[in-house]
């Protein structure tokens, strides 16, 4: 096992493994952004999905963890940002903050529940991928591309 950062956590190959799968979930908003000619959003998901793949390869802090973490950020700004911009009122910009509310809650239930992280941790993969799909579902109407 090894520990994670300065905190409490340790981590054992299968969870290593497991985060590097959802990492490679990565490949599902690249595939649709490309798809829609959408380049700049498909740069931004490899970016993440290689940064995050790389951290949890080897999972011991130092710089690649804070460029995984600072890129995740830069990502998650980039496509808060652009729902903002091209999500319509209503409904679809509700299910948007809740999208982000989730994300940001599940990030923090992480570190919370030290026991547990693992499952918090999957499903913030999970939720911040899903959420750029539906942002891309979107900017895909929109003629103004990147």
């Amino acid at each position: 096992m090894l520990p994670i950062e300065n905190t409490k956590f340790e981590i054992t190959k299968l969870e290593s493994s497991c985060l590097m799968i959802t990492s490679t979930f990565q490949l599902l908003p690249i595939i649709f952004a490309l798809h829609k000619y959408l380049f700049f959003y498909a740069v931004t998901s490899f970016g993440t999905g290689f940064f995050s793949f790389l951290y949890w390869r080897n999972p011991i802090h130092g710089l690649r963890r804070k460029i995984d973490l600072y890129y995740a950020k830069y990502s998650f700004l980039i496509y808060l940002g652009s729902g903002i911009v091209f999500i319509p009122y209503g409904r679809p910009s509700i299910i948007l903050y809740l999208g982000a509310t989730s994300i940001g809650i599940t990030y923090y239930m992480t570190y919370l529940f030290p026991k547990i992280w693992i499952i918090f941790h999957v499903i913030f993969h999970l939720l911040s991928i899903f959420m750029k799909i539906y942002i891309l579902f979107y900017i895909q109407n929109n003629t103004y591309r990147y």
